[in-house]
């Protein structure tokens, strides 16, 4: 097969826009993740929410609900 200058294989091509668009779809991806910092909170009942079971129902694993006097 010859090739006149100019002329791009099509094969090439294709696979070429291919890598180019999956590289920008990770690059698009990386850049939206963000890191999360989990922390466990206090919940104080009557300062938080009015009710126990709001406060429980609110908490999350390792949170502490506490009851004001």
């Amino acid at each position: 097969m010859v090739v006149l200058r100019g002329e791009v294989d099509m094969k090439k091509l294709i696979s070429g826009l291919f890598v180019t668009m999956f590289t920008l779809g990770l690059l698009a991806l990386a850049s939206s993740v963000k890191p999360v910092r989990a922390s466990p909170a206090t919940i104080t009942v009557t300062d938080d929410y009015p009710t126990i079971q709001l406060a429980i129902n609110a908490a999350s694993l390792g949170d502490t609900v506490r009851m004001k006097a």
